[in-house]
């Protein structure tokens, strides 16, 4: 479907991190003696914002009546709070006829709570809705997203009033291995809605970085509306199409208050919400996901602990040996959780 094309350089190497801090340090933060102690604040933040870097390599699609394109929708979800309605756009997938999935803030919402009601759009594209659309009867994501926000668990299942995959079509579901998701090429399609148009899809391939703090790190160009797309690749035997993975959000890494480092990230399936998906299936469904699990995949669910990219930890490492400053930042509170423990209105 897509040729290979070179990682983005975008992202900082180890030296050009190092000499980045330095710029900004000499102009910014002098170093002191041990006397006169100064501080450095390192923050490492997620956002729901996701970007687009340099170039933007984004391609409408045209025809939304084929697969792959029939079963990537447009979500539309409502919360009505204190007489005011509001309204967000997202993206997601079918996997069965009757099943979506997308993100898990795409339907619940940290400061408003799950969404009143949620429509899904098949294959929507402008004015035109080859397959109709449905509206969600339960909206369902991880206990660890709606009680902790727990990126790693922001994944989410929309159960629709009618069989929309019939006629639409669905896509299969894999579990990778960590180390698969290593300088990898995969797609995603979605509805971005800040720059392009809302209401008509976008497709785009491009290289992941790596699998780092339970989240695949990935370089492919996004923005609001496209949270909840499908991360796949094609597999070639088969000419099945595997999604691994789900858009989330950004993570930005900052020194002393100047952007270091940015990059995408995406919820990885593992067997843990393999094993979830299938059961909603199998629940709300009639089709149930044979889903490919790699060789090499681990069987716990994803390493807890934050962490720096390895640019920004030479750099850090490189300051405190030639300074006395001192190096702060967050570490990232994370309970373990259950993948098979899901939450929904009413049970």
């Amino acid at each position: 479907m897509a040729g290979q094309k070179s990682p983005r350089p975008e992202r900082l190497s180890p030296l050009r991190s190092i000499a980045l801090l330095m710029l900004m340090l000499a102009a910014a933060v002098p170093l002191q003696a041990a006397s006169n102690e100064q501080s450095i604040e390192v923050v490492y933040k997620q956002t729901r914002t996701l970007r687009v870097f340099g170039e933007d390599e984004r391609q409408p699609i045209h025809d939304t009546t084929q697969l792959p394109w029939s079963a990537i929708g447009r979500i539309e979800s409502v919360w009505y709070r204190d007489g005011v309605t509001i309204m967000s756009t997202a993206t997601g997938t079918l996997i069965g006829n009757r099943v979506v999935l997308t993100g898990g803030h795409c339907i619940y919402d940290q400061e408003d709570g799950w969404a009143d009601q949620v429509a899904f759009i098949p294959g929507k594209n402008g004015d035109a809705e080859p397959f109709g659309r449905a509206y969600s009867v339960r909206n369902i994501t991880q206990r660890a997203w709606v009680e902790e926000g727990d990126s790693r668990y922001d994944l989410g299942m929309i159960v629709l009033d009618e069989p929309v995959g019939e006629r639409a079509g669905f896509m299969s579901v894999a579990v990778e291995s960590v180390a698969f998701f290593n300088q990898r090429t995969l797609n995603s399609a979605g509805y971005p809605g800040e720059v392009m148009p809302g209401d008509r899809p976008f497709y785009v391939f491009g290289q992941t970085l790596d699998f780092t703090d339970g989240l695949i790190r990935h370089m492919l160009d996004s923005e609001p509306g496209q949270s909840g797309s499908p991360l796949w690749y094609l597999e070639t035997e088969s000419s099945d199409r595997r999604i691994v993975g789900v858009l989330t959000g950004t993570r930005e890494v900052t020194v002393g208050g100047q952007l270091l480092e940015s990059y995408n990230v995406a919820v990885r399936i593992n067997e843990g919400f393999a094993d979830w998906i299938n059961e909603t299936l199998s629940r709300y469904d009639t089709v149930v996901q044979d889903i490919a699990v790699g060789e090499s995949s681990p069987t716990v669910q994803p390493a807890c602990g934050a962490g720096l990219p390895g640019g920004a930890v030479m750099a850090i490492l490189l300051l405190m040996m030639l300074s006395s400053l001192t190096v702060r930042y967050p570490r990232l509170q994370v309970r373990r959780r259950d993948a098979y423990n899901s939450t929904c209105p009413g049970g």
